[in-house]
């Protein structure tokens, strides 16, 4: 079934502040999220690629035009829709100055961990009717399902409270997969 009513006015820009402090991205380039406010769906992916850097804007690069030809067949366009990330910057593997390399897998985790706290808020407001993640990073961020795998997933439909988990983020009680997530990465990247 196809919503009928309109979207809200378009806005690009962060809703809510990111834990940039605590992110190994920090200095890189962000892409904001973007997208009509209220929204009658969301689309959250993991991170932004390389295109989508380079044009400051989500969703426009192989898999965008994937989702908005998916969108089209169910009467919906971009202007319907917010478009966000797990993590507002590209992840890439990170040399320190002692030469160890921190890779790609732990950096999502962690740029994904930080960026947590600003997507919950930010849907909060954007209020959108459905939320697809699109990636376990984005399925982590959104949910408290320990070691989910999107695949596990598809089809399905799972309830989604954001203020219940924007209130146990802020209360420290999230079961916070991604940071599960880490210590496997960091392990693994010390062998």
């Amino acid at each position: 079934m196809i919503p009928t009513e309109q979207a809200g006015p378009y806005f690009h820009g962060m809703l809510a502040p990111a834990d940039c402090a605590n992110c190994p991205l920090r200095y890189c380039t962000k892409v904001f999220p973007d997208g009509p406010v209220p929204a009658l769906m969301a689309i959250v992916a993991e991170n932004p690629g390389r295109g989508e850097e380079r044009e400051g804007r989500g969703l426009i690069g192989p898999t965008g035009h994937m989702i908005w030809q998916m969108c089209a067949s169910f009467g919906l366009d971009r202007s319907q829709v917010w478009v966000s990330n797990a993590s507002l910057c590209r992840s890439r593997d990170i040399m320190l100055t002692n030469g160890f390399k921190l890779d790609e897998a732990y950096i999502k985790a962690l740029a994904a961990q930080a960026c947590r706290g600003r997507l919950v808020n930010e849907l909060r407001i954007v209020r959108p009717r459905v939320v697809v993640a699109i990636g376990n990073y984005a399925l982590w961020a959104l949910s408290d399902i320990p070691g989910a795998k999107v695949f596990d997933y598809r089809g399905s439909r799972l309830p989604l409270n954001l203020d219940a988990l924007a209130d146990s983020l802020h209360a420290g009680t999230a079961r916070a997969p991604i940071r599960q997530l880490e210590g496997k990465v960091a392990k693994a990247a010390r062998k």
